[in-house]
């Protein structure tokens, strides 16, 4: 796939050195692969799994030294040879489809068959949507979750400006406006369900693991982290009607 000299591996590395950074601090930054990492500066983009993946990698590279995103990735289709349609065409996958959430689907089909009964009574027993807002409690008539013995941590990192609107633990909606630069940390007992609005603008970490690509600058998705975070059908509803409204901003 290379072609003469790797350009975007130049300009990464360039930036990379600018800020005295070695590859192994990017690696511990992005949570990327430190292979992965030389191949992307190496112009090796055969060796990394897929596409979707190599932009992933070099959209969180971009973003980590400061450079922006988008240019980097419209520099890898010229590098390539590739036209605006195959470009356009290697869009990452829905959220539903990210690595971590395929990395739980063994688990979540292992316990299926024991909680769909509950499931089913579960979905069911949820109230009425509430008014539409930004901040809704959550009724104390439902059953606490199981405790846990640790915490989940979520960080957001920004690389462009976008709203993020979370649920935790099915108790409440925050709503936020990131801007380049920004992180957004989060805990939880059991998990994360989000609503972002410009999916290409932000890197998301659970529990210090980079998710992965989540999808295309301006992209609006939704997405429960861990994967088999069960939101309550109030936010899921609420998620497909709610947009972001200044007066409900969080400072």
């Amino acid at each position: 796939m290379k072609r003469g000299m790797p350009l975007v591996g130049a300009v990464l590395q360039k930036e990379r050195e600018k800020k005295g950074l070695s590859l192994k601090e990017i690696a511990a930054r992005t949570h990327i692969r430190l292979d992965y990492l030389k191949d992307l500066e190496e112009g090796e983009y055969s060796r990394i799994p897929s596409e979707i993946y190599v932009k992933g990698y070099l959209r969180a590279y971009a973003a980590e030294v400061g450079l922006d995103p988008a240019e980097i990735i419209s520099m890898y289709c010229a590098e390539t040879e590739k036209t605006e349609t195959e470009c356009a065409e290697a869009v990452p996958p829905e959220p539903e489809e990210s690595f971590i959430r395929r990395a739980f689907v063994p688990a979540v089909l292992a316990v299926l068959a024991v909680i769909a009964v509950a499931a089913v009574v579960y979905y069911f027993s949820d109230d009425p949507v509430p008014p539409r807002t930004a901040a809704v409690a959550t009724p104390s008539e439902d059953s606490p979750a199981p405790p846990r013995d640790e915490k989940r941590h979520l960080r957001i990192v920004a690389s462009g400006t976008t709203w993020v609107m979370i649920v935790i633990d099915n108790s409440a909606v925050e709503e936020y406006i990131l801007k380049k630069g920004d992180v957004l940390v989060k805990e939880a007992r059991d998990g994360f369900y989000l609503k972002i609005g410009n999916a290409g603008g932000v890197s998301i970490f659970l529990d210090n693991e980079n998710v992965g690509p989540l999808g295309a600058p301006g992209e609006v998705v939704k997405i429960s982290l861990p994967g088999e975070f069960r939101p309550h059908k109030k936010f899921r509803d609420l998620f497909s009607s709610l947009k972001p409204s200044r007066r409900h901003l969080v400072p």
